[in-house]
C-alpha cells in the first residue's frame, strides 16, 4: 500500500508540475514605477524569454482597464528568444495605482500575470533616471518601438477636473435593466470649472444640469445604462463630460458590465 501510495503521489506530482508550467519566464512580474505627477502617462516593460521548447506567439496583453495601453512583440517568437510587454498607465486618477496584467501565449491555457503599481501627486516629480534597467548586450535582441508620452503642463490657476473613475463599472449584467453607476469629478484647480454637457450613446442616460464648481467642489454624474439596448455584457458603452478642463476639454468614461 506504501508503494502504491508513494506512486500516486510522484504521479500528482508531476502533473501538477506539468500543468502550472509557464512557457515565459519573466525578468520582473512586478514593477513600481514609483512616483508620478497627475496627468503624466508612466510606462513599465517587463521582459521575458521562451522557455517552452515551441514558437510561440502573444495572443493579447489586457490591463483590465481602459486607462492603460498595451504594447507587445508581435511575430513569432522562437524558443529560447526574448520579447517585451509594455504598458503605459495614463496617471488620470490620484492616488496609489496597483493593477495585475493578463498576458496570454498561444501555448498556454491560461495567461500569466504581471502587475504595475505607481502612485499619482498633484505636484511635480523630480525623476533622475525614467529608463529601467536594461542590459547593454542581450542573446536575443528585441527590436521594438519606443513608446514616447509627452507630459501634460498643468497650470493649476485655471480649471482641472479630476474624474472619480476612468472605467465606471456599474456590476453584474441584468438583461432588460436599467444599470445605475455614479462618477465624481472635483475641480483640482483655482478656476471655475465649467461643465457644459455629457454627450451619450442610445443606451445611456445621464442625470446632469449645467455645472460650475470652484475649487475643490465637487459634482455627481448619474448615469443609468439601458440593457435593453444593448446586444450584451461585451457591448461596451461610453459617455463624454465636456468641460473647460485645460488638459482633457473631452473626458471619455467607459461604461462596464461583468
Amino acid at each position: 500500500m506504501n508503494k502504491i501510495t508513494t506512486f500516486l503521489i510522484i504521479i500528482l506530482t508531476a502533473l501538477t508540475a506539468s500543468l502550472s508550467a509557464q512557457s515565459l519566464e519573466f525578468r520582473e512580474d512586478l514593477l513600481d514605477v514609483g512616483l508620478t505627477q497627475w496627468y503624466h502617462p508612466v510606462t513599465a516593460t517587463y521582459t521575458f524569454t521562451n522557455v517552452s521548447d515551441q514558437p510561440l506567439t502573444i495572443q493579447y496583453v489586457d490591463p483590465g482597464c481602459g486607462c492603460m495601453e498595451p504594447e507587445w512583440t508581435r511575430g513569432m517568437i522562437q524558443p529560447g528568444a526574448s520579447g517585451r510587454v509594455t504598458v503605459t498607465y495614463n496617471a488620470e486618477m490620484l492616488g496609489r495605482f496597483d493593477r495585475m496584467i493578463e498576458v496570454k501565449n498561444s501555448i498556454d491555457g491560461e495567461p500569466q500575470l504581471v502587475r504595475m503599481k505607481c502612485k499619482v501627486v498633484d505636484h511635480e516629480v523630480v525623476r533622475e533616471n525614467t529608463e529601467q534597467d536594461v542590459d547593454e548586450e542581450e542573446d536575443d535582441p528585441v527590436d521594438e518601438p519606443v513608446v514616447t508620452n509627452t507630459p501634460a503642463v498643468i497650470d493649476y490657476s485655471k480649471p482641472v477636473m479630476l474624474t472619480s473613475t476612468s472605467s465606471l463599472i456599474i456590476g453584474k449584467y441584468k438583461p432588460n435593466k436599467k444599470m445605475k453607476g455614479t462618477v465624481v469629478i472635483t475641480n483640482r484647480g483655482d478656476g471655475m470649472l465649467l461643465v457644459e454637457r455629457i454627450e451619450t450613446s442610445d443606451a445611456l442616460i445621464a442625470d446632469f444640469s449645467h455645472v460650475a464648481l470652484k475649487k475643490g467642489q465637487t459634482y455627481k454624474i448619474r448615469v443609468w445604462l439601458d440593457t435593453s439596448k444593448i446586444s450584451g455584457p461585451d457591448d461596451s458603452q461610453q459617455f463624454v463630460i465636456v468641460s473647460n478642463d485645460q488638459i482633457a476639454p473631452r473626458k471619455t468614461i467607459k461604461v462596464i458590465v461583468n
